[in-house]
């Protein structure tokens, strides 16, 4: 080794007496030392998060660890393994302490055995959380897990769509929300309200009395009387047998059919009508296994529906706002999928919300169409815990099924339990004995609920 009286050496080492003597300026080196010097570690006791990536994309990784250091997340990598350090043992050991796994996905990492495996591993104890940063597939069994899509990230703004998804799911897992702040949390990501009106709750689309961007009555009108035209003719040809398609099919487009006629038609059931619709032809492999007839009939229909959502839907915050709702907290599904006694206990609480809303104290205090729609968020979450299979595919499906029965399910239980105790404290509803039964149901419901956030 050559060198001159500039190079750094440990403090027990000396330089070479041969070596010559370096009357440079180490101002430039000093400030590289400083710019790559390992982050100060998180204490002990601070919860943090383990930076899963290609070791190939560090350079794109060590800006978003810098972003989400300077937003109060505290973030530990491999870089972070001292000279010297046990590699193997290190990363292990904060792989089990970490309280969340934020693995990048990218062109390099989905080939990754390495960040396969912590990401995997992070899936199997509910700390993943996971970022698209280009549009490579993911890899094998992750899709059941919700990610935030960077990929068009500018680098800087926090208010980018997938960016705050991102940092609200990172802060839920290091500080997760409980008891009256997660109740709140869900209640605001909820796309119900509700409003008394003539003694009892009725439903509205969130936020309630904000206009549609398009207000034009008359175009709604021909647009709703044209899906209502071509769902009847599609039923017709379903009942006369002309497809082979699943009974399933024919019940959705019914539901869809019943949201899309009340006087009032509210949002919420529509898309939650479609979305239904949508699912059943995933699940039924209808671009390949339904005639090209009935394919191109649903498109039609999916098509026409959103484009009545400026017409119906109230104007909503934009998500690069800073005063845009924060996302919903997510269910804990990998406890629930290896836990058959919480899958027994959330049917019977299922089952308990269908008895409530059935009963004479709901139908004292909620109008028709407020029932009507709160059988749909519980069916989701009885039809997923009916799902079985272990391919990728029944897993992905199961759990976009409870995890939206979940998080529509316990928003709207909120909800009713904060409209009906606003009710009874000003006594604006009808019957104020059957509020104070069904709020008792609601909020017991409501606790067994939020166990699974």
């Amino acid at each position: 080794m050559n060198g001159d009286t500039g190079t750094k050496l440990p403090p027990e080492l000396k330089h070479p007496s041969h070596w010559p003597q370096w009357d440079g300026d180490d101002t430039e080196e000093e400030t590289a030392v400083e710019e790559y010097s390992p982050a100060i570690q998180p204490s002990p006791d601070t919860p943090f998060v383990f930076l899963s990536y290609s070791s190939r994309d560090r350079v794109k990784i060590t800006g978003l660890k810098v972003f989400l250091e300077a937003r109060g997340i505290a973030s530990w990598w491999d870089q972070d393994i001292p000279t010297g350090g046990k590699w193997r043992e290190t990363i292990a050991q904060k792989l089990e302490t970490a309280a969340c796994v934020l693995t990048f996905w990218t062109g390099e990492s989905v080939q990754s055995p390495a960040v396969i495996e912590e990401a995997s591993r992070a899936q199997s104890q509910n700390k993943l959380v996971h970022a698209r940063l280009d549009t490579a597939p993911l890899p094998y069994g992750f899709s059941e897990t919700l990610y935030a899509s960077l990929t068009d990230w500018d680098g800087f703004s926090p208010n980018h769509p997938g960016m705050r998804k991102l940092l609200q799911a990172l802060h839920d897992k290091l500080d997760p929300p409980k008891g009256p702040a997660l109740s709140t949390r869900l209640l605001e990501a909820s796309s119900l309200a509700f409003e008394a009106r003539n003694g009892k709750l009725t439903t509205l689309d969130s936020p309630p009395h904000a206009a549609p961007p398009v207000r034009h009555p008359e175009d709604l009108k021909q647009r709703i009387a044209g899906q209502d035209y071509a769902i009847k003719q599609l039923l017709a040809d379903l009942h006369a047998r002309k497809f082979n398609v699943p009974r399933e099919f024919a019940e959705q487009l019914t539901r869809y059919h019943s949201a899309l006629c009340l006087d009032n038609p509210t949002w919420y059931a529509l898309d939650d009508g479609i979305d239904a619709i949508i699912d059943c032809m995933d699940r039924h492999d209808a671009q390949t296994d339904w005639p090209d007839r009935l394919q191109s009939q649903c498109r039609r229909l999916i098509s026409r529906h959103h484009e009545m959502e400026p017409l119906i839907r109230p104007k909503q915050i934009p998500l690069d706002q800073a005063d845009a709702p924060r996302p919903a907290p997510q269910p804990d599904l990998a406890h629930l999928e290896q836990s058959p006694p919480a899958q027994e206990e959330l049917l019977n609480t299922a089952r308990q919300l269908n008895n409530s809303l059935a009963s004479g104290a709901a139908k004292d205090v909620l109008d028709e169409t407020t029932l009507q729609l709160l059988e749909s968020p519980v069916k989701l979450i009885t039809s997923g815990l009916a799902q079985q299979g272990d391919t990728e595919k029944d897993k992905s499906h199961r759990h976009s099924l409870l995890r939206r029965g979940l998080i529509k399910t316990a928003g709207i239980v909120a909800g009713l339990v904060t409209a009906i105790s606003a009710g009874i404290a000003t006594n604006v509803l009808t019957s104020p004995a059957a509020a104070v039964t069904l709020l008792t149901q609601l909020e017991q419901i409501l606790a067994a609920l939020l166990k699974l956030f």
